[in-house]
């Protein structure tokens, strides 16, 4: 939907959404969040286990099988190291899936779920933030106008996290917190004095 992209970030205690250009999309946020991480990881494992596998089988052919064995220890290490990510990410999207699903059945009792606006096209991608808020019932949106600054700096209690703290005109803050680094790079883009902390 979005020119720029998303992120998903927590707002409050056990409260995530999305983050698109401006809007907010509650729900289903949390298993999103790992997504790129887990993407680059497996990429990364992948590769040295190509190049250990194709180094091993290059020097085992050219008469040093002695030296093929280090390559194909390092190509195991990283199968291992994958293995070990993929199961943990696989548990980690279970239990963060039960809490979205937690989330949404809270929203939804309290009518604060989003939902598609009466009339709103349903396969058409938006080509704005305000188009796109127009077609949905219970979202946020801030014009970037509207954002005087953006300041990004480590989580204290969490350190793979980072906190991106957006002062608004009216003088109201919102806070994102993400394990995702996009965040930075979104919220950056539209705040005009941004700082790192």
């Amino acid at each position: 939907m979005a020119r720029r992209g998303w992120v998903s970030a927590e707002v409050g205690p056990e409260r995530w959404v999305r983050v698109v250009v401006f809007d907010e999309l509650p729900g289903f946020a949390r298993t999103l969040s790992d997504t790129r991480t887990n993407l680059r990881r497996s990429v990364l494992a992948l590769a040295v286990v190509a190049v250990g596998f194709g180094l091993g089988s290059l020097l085992g052919r050219t008469g040093h099988p002695e030296l093929a064995v280090v390559p194909y220890a390092v190509a195991l290490v990283a199968l291992g190291w994958g293995a070990f990510h993929a199961y943990r990410a696989r548990w980690r999207n279970d239990q963060q899936a039960l809490d979205d699903a937690a989330q949404a059945r809270a929203e939804r009792a309290r009518g604060e779920r989003p939902r598609r606006a009466p009339g709103a096209p349903v396969f058409k991608r938006a080509s704005s933030a305000a188009e796109m808020g127009s077609w949905l019932v219970g979202v946020t949106t801030v014009a970037a106008a509207d954002v005087v600054d953006v300041t990004v700096a480590d989580d204290p209690t969490r350190g793979d996290h980072r906190v991106a703290t957006v002062r608004l005109a009216d003088g109201a803050v919102r806070a994102y917190t993400s394990p995702d680094r996009s965040l930075e790079r979104l919220l950056a883009a539209f705040g005009r004095g941004v700082g790192r902390g």
